[in-house]
């Protein structure tokens, strides 16, 4: 008997809401985490990569509102590429 909705599960075409379900409250949050992390780190850039990665970030949010981008390369390949334009930390000088 085939199921009223369809006859084979699908994506729930949204990778928050997907999360949500596949990895609970808890995958969630480091997931939150996790974006807040990317966000910060973009408001510690120049003006160009700034600009840059939050027009990045936005066109992935907003595509992952409407279909599952969570197993994606292109989401991953992101997540590793806005740290790649942090600027540098500048160690200590030490004083001899």
């Amino acid at each position: 008997m085939a199921p009223r909705l369809g006859s084979k599960s699908g994506s729930p075409h949204n990778a928050f809401l997907s999360f949500l379900v596949e990895v609970g409250v808890l995958g969630s949050a480091l997931l939150a985490i996790l974006l807040a992390s990317l966000l910060w780190g973009v408001f510690r850039m120049g003006f160009d990569e700034r600009n840059l990665c939050l027009i990045m970030l936005l066109v992935w949010m907003t595509h992952s509102l409407a279909a599952d981008t969570s197993y994606g390369k292109a989401t991953w390949f992101l997540f590793g590429l806005v740290p790649a334009f942090l600027p540098e930390r500048k160690s200590p000088v030490e004083v001899a």
